[in-house]
């Protein structure tokens, strides 16, 4: 189950070249990052991603609710690569992921485009580290697979 390396550090076409100016330039930039990488789905980082999904599906059963140690060992390998893409982003724009974390805790409470901005980073964030939701996609793909398999369109 070993992964090749990652991919080089992400290129997001919102990278800007100065650091940005405030808590809510930079929560939207990292929003606007996930948006490429999960929506967009032409992202190296996603291929990658994708392809770590991929070595999950021999061993999952699309009707069992159990998870096994090798998903859970799949799952932890997936955050990890998730949350050094989205370290990686957040440092090519001259920022610390406590940078990150301090913009997202001064935006909770506030109102507008900023705060749904970061209610979108910490919804996709906190979705991709639940097993549940990480594992239910992967079914979605493996019952896709098998029906296409069949020649079912």
């Amino acid at each position: 189950m070993a992964l090749s390396g990652p991919p080089p550090p992400p290129v997001s076409r919102f990278t800007s070249t100065a650091p940005p100016r405030s808590p809510a330039e930079l929560v939207s930039l990292v929003s606007n990052y996930l948006f490429d990488l999960f929506d967009a789905n032409s992202m190296d980082e996603y291929k990658a991603l994708e392809a770590l999904e991929d070595q999950c599906m021999p061993h999952t059963d699309p009707e069992s609710d159990e998870f096994s140690f090798a998903q859970q060992e799949l799952h932890a390998t997936f955050v990890r690569l998730l949350e050094s893409y989205v370290e990686a982003y957040i440092r090519s724009l001259g920022r610390t992921l406590a940078d990150f974390y301090e913009a997202l805790r001064e935006l909770k409470g506030g109102s507008g485009a900023p705060m749904l901005d970061a209610s979108d980073c910490l919804d996709t964030l906190y979705e991709m580290e639940d097993i549940r939701c990480w594992i239910d996609g992967v079914k979605a793909r493996v019952r896709y697979k098998r029906l296409h398999a069949q020649g079912v369109s």
